[in-house]
């Protein structure tokens, strides 16, 4: 159950350019982190890179890599994303999955929630967030900040 999707995207979805976030909101990075601080998070190896500082502080931090030679202290290396899924979406503890676009992918179907900070226009991204099933979530909540928005969706229960 306790997968959730942590994700700032523009309005055309796009979540990325050459590896890095094309815009810089300091009240986006502070709701990251809040989410995040004392959090499990599942990121991709291109994704962990790009962090200012690795890994980050007060976190747990999972690298999906297929790179065998990955080492780096503090984080814990999976090379099957999706059983690292399977293994949070029965797990009591939450799972913050962070980036980037291939990791999203693998998980959108085991996603109880998204959390989604609306970054305001069309920026020049090369990296877009997975085309995903809007129906199948309920928006649980809303916040507008001073230049974006964030909103909670909640996974809607089967019938």
């Amino acid at each position: 159950m306790p997968v959730a999707i942590i994700v700032a995207f523009d309005e055309k979805q796009g979540i990325g350019i050459t590896g890095k976030l094309p815009w810089h909101y300091r009240e986006d990075l502070q709701y990251f982190k809040a989410k995040t601080i004392n959090q499990i998070m599942l990121m991709g190896y291109e994704t962990y890179q790009t962090l200012p500082i690795r890994p980050l502080p007060n976190r747990t931090t999972i690298v999906a890599t297929r790179n065998h030679d990955i080492y780096d202290e503090g984080v814990t290396v999976t090379r099957d994303v999706e059983a690292t899924l399977q293994q949070y979406a029965i797990s009591d503890e939450w799972l913050f999955v962070a980036g980037g676009s291939c990791i999203y992918q693998y998980a959108l179907p085991f996603a109880e929630q998204l959390l989604i900070t609306q970054v305001p226009g069309e920026h020049d991204v090369d990296t877009w967030f997975p085309a995903w099933n809007q129906a199948e979530f309920e928006k649980i909540s809303q916040e507008q900040g001073e230049y974006v928005c964030f909103e909670i969706y909640q996974r809607k229960e089967a019938k």
